[in-house]
């Protein structure tokens, strides 16, 4: 699944669409909702998170643009990424869910495959990335954008 971010008034070709997977844009999004709260509300952060619309104005899509931009130049999105990296590292696996984490599940004669034996898979949070150019290129695309909807 994706989200197609749509420019409502584009006046470039890069404000015309966004797009990330699932698994960029909820850290991008999230990101977004940490550093410019007064814009991406909570009622707007959880609308964000599914293709139904929801978005901000020109105007909005504008102020969110230069703070990111702001955010990009002071550090503080490098920075972010670094902790964010950090968190994602530091997270313990998960119980395999196929076998319940004794590498034999339900089926008592045949040793667990989805988990290599180990009882353990991925933590799934860590299926979410988030990086610096991501949020550049998403930058890029508000200013041209002329506002935007998430489809």
């Amino acid at each position: 699944m994706g989200m197609d971010i749509s420019g409502k008034n584009p006046v470039s070709k890069t404000g015309d669409y966004f797009r990330n997977n699932c698994w960029w844009w909820r850290p991008l999004w999230q990101y977004c909702h940490n550093v410019a709260p007064e814009l991406i509300t909570d009622d707007v952060f959880e609308s964000g998170g599914y293709n139904d619309g929801a978005g901000l104005n020109a105007k909005d899509a504008a102020k969110l643009a230069v703070i990111l931009e702001a955010k990009i130049a002071d550090g503080h999105t490098k920075h972010y990424q670094r902790e964010y990296e950090l968190y994602i590292e530091s997270l313990p696996n998960d119980k395999c869910g196929r076998c319940n984490g004794n590498n034999r599940g339900h089926n008592k004669k045949k040793e667990c495959k989805s988990c290599d034996k180990t009882g353990e898979q991925t933590n799934f949070s860590k299926s979410y990335p988030f990086d610096i150019e991501n949020v550049k290129d998403f930058a890029k695309f508000l200013i041209d954008s002329g506002g935007f909807e998430i489809w």
